[in-house]
């Protein structure tokens, strides 16, 4: 089909939401997706984000390749273009003057992003969405802009992880009967992919050296992992999804300390229950990754939608409700639960966190639990009632948000709890920030216990997932994008994330295109290492202690605010996204 020939399909798309069999089945999937993610196609600027990394490997990659293949080329009325893994052009080389005119116009330049739910179908988006070469011509084009170009646009793949990085997109002025755009490109990614593998670094050539040799020699499941790529042979990656990576380099790192070889069990998210021998590597006396032997235990115990309860070494069995795998939390349980029969019991956290979740959890096999709610309590009320509860014996008491309670109401409710000693069983939720938990309610005769925030806790992330989606599908590449986010809001926030992606995606499985847009641009744009993780939790922190004010945070962190604001835009976190939640609901 020429290219004004699929012009008025197009149009009809727009004006009523149908698309035509004559039109290319990637098409017709790309422009229904362009409009569920509410894209206009008569917008006329990509989003701007132009804090990416100059340095990076794919860009240093890239640059000999696109001037070598620039010059060579000459004016024929092309441009090359370098897009990130999400969509984000990082480079752009053309010779020719008035094609240069026409981009400079429309914004296609570096630091715009190209993203399908960013502007629609277009061949860095859509080929990113694919997963595969992908070409648009002309009408095909989702916003009106560029229905006078062609773009031909290729994957480029990481030689050593094996997945896509980036893209090289060829563009002309619209040609669909040029098959040499597809040619040019698919030339331009594969010597890209070349460069980058000839500058892996010596410790990523000896990893993937010790990897190929231990794969020789077995038939198990073998990991051999760094602190920035995973290599898994296919009977390793049987065992796991991707979404798994953060409990595998979690479980792995320990090796990283040790000269000893350490023999464990990890259970998968999916149910199944994996041996493990883990040892770390050396190269010249210097651990520069570890290596992780892996057979089956136990095959499948549930579907994997299904969320498992964790078999934790605490030896702490937790009641339906509470879903963890996380080595605080359930320590945070089992002391609470070792408390609750002999004196309250005070679970502090901050905004969403689950504070109601674990004080239902401490009290799931009382017969019967009176909750109350500070947050709509009448005193005038509410206080003779818990004081008629307490004398008369009942089982126990969850009383939510103390911290909301007057002082004069508080320093009552603490002198009734106190003078039930042992005879009831009692919890009460208080939201704090950073604070520490022993400033909470002091006068109270309680054991404390803190829940600590989502994003101190990644491994519960697809559990929670898998808990809020209950028998529905979650594509890996969902839970790929939401363990990369940071979760102010915590679990309430979550829970928000997964409820609307599933109300987008009513039938089958709950995929990307579901997924809030907002939320997917907040994601950083690529994925974190373990120091910036640690150091963007710091961030957040004092965000929470500071509650927001980021002048505040800078200070007690001791950097200069425009030094905060880097590090968030580096880590690709909106800065109007870090002011945290003050909602109280389900605490």
């Amino acid at each position: 089909m020429k290219i004004d020939d699929v012009a008025p399909y197009r149009e009809e798309f727009l004006r009523s939401g149908t698309t035509s069999l004559a039109v290319r089945e990637d098409i017709a999937s790309s422009w229904k997706r362009s409009s569920s993610w509410s894209v206009r196609p008569d917008a006329v600027e990509a989003p701007y984000h132009p804090d990416f990394n100059p340095e990076s490997r794919l860009l240093r990659a890239a640059g000999p390749v696109l001037r070598s293949m620039t010059e060579s080329l000459g004016s024929l009325g092309l441009s090359l273009l370098v897009g990130d893994s999400e969509g984000l052009i990082i480079d752009r080389r053309v010779q020719d003057n008035r094609l240069l005119g026409r981009l400079d116009r429309f914004n296609v330049t570096p630091g715009r992003l190209f993203s399908e739910d960013a502007v629609g179908t277009n061949a860095i988006g859509t080929a990113i969405e694919l997963g595969r070469t992908t070409r648009i011509n002309g009408h095909e084009h989702y916003w009106d802009i560029f229905v006078g170009f062609t773009c031909v646009a290729v994957p480029i793949m990481d030689p050593i992880g094996g997945k896509p990085i980036g893209t090289v997109d060829v563009t002309c002025t619209s040609d669909d009967a040029n098959p040499m755009l597809d040619l040019i490109a698919a030339q331009a990614a594969r010597a890209i992919e070349a460069r980058l593998f000839e500058h892996q670094s010596a410790v990523e050539r000896a990893l993937l050296e010790r990897f190929l040799s231990a794969n020789r020699k077995t038939r198990g499941g073998l990991v051999v992992l760094s602190d920035r790529i995973l290599m898994a042979n296919p009977q390793a990656s049987h065992l796991f999804n991707d979404v798994d990576h953060p409990l595998i380099w979690d479980h792995a790192s320990r090796a990283l300390s040790t000269d000893s070889t350490i023999d464990d069990e990890l259970l998968l998210p999916n149910g199944r229950l994996v041996g493990t021998r883990t040892y770390a590597l050396r190269d010249g006396g210097d651990v520069i990754g570890s290596m992780m032997e892996m057979r089956v235990i136990a095959e499948e115990r549930a579907p994997n939608h299904t969320p498992v309860t964790p078999k934790h070494r605490a030896d702490c069995l937790l009641p339906p409700g509470l879903v963890s795998e996380d080595r605080a939390l359930l320590n945070a349980y089992r002391t609470g639960a070792a408390a609750i029969r002999e004196r309250a019991v005070v679970v502090s956290g901050e905004p969403g966190v689950g504070k109601a979740t674990m004080g239902r959890a401490l009290l799931a096999d009382a017969p019967h639990v009176h909750e109350f709610d500070s947050a709509l309590a009448d005193e005038n009320r509410w206080l003779p009632e818990i004081a008629d509860l307490l004398r008369s014996g009942c089982d126990a008491i969850l009383i939510q948000h103390a911290d909301l309670l007057p002082p004069a109401v508080s320093g009552r409710l603490v002198a009734l709890i106190n003078s039930a000693g042992s005879r009831i069983r009692c919890v009460l939720t208080y939201t704090s920030g950073f604070s520490e938990t022993a400033t909470v309610l002091p006068d109270l005769d309680a054991e404390r216990v803190r829940v600590p925030p989502l994003r101190n806790r990644p491994s519960d992330l697809p559990l929670l997932i898998a808990a809020q989606a209950g028998p529905r599908r979650v594509a890996p590449e969902v839970l790929q994008l939401l363990m990369r986010l940071s979760w102010p809001g915590n679990v309430r926030e979550l829970r928000a994330v997964v409820r609307k992606a599933m109300e987008n995606s009513p039938h089958g499985p709950v995929e990307l295109s579901a997924v809030p847009a907002d939320v997917r641009r907040a994601a950083p744009r690529r994925p974190l290492t373990r120091f910036e993780q640690a150091e963007m939790h710091a961030v957040l922190d004092a965000l929470t202690e500071t509650n927001g004010n980021k002048r505040d945070a800078a200070a007690l962190l001791g950097i200069s605010r425009s030094t905060l604001y880097r590090k968030l835009q580096q880590a690709g976190v909106e800065l109007d996204n870090v002011l945290l939640s003050t909602g109280r609901a389900g605490g």
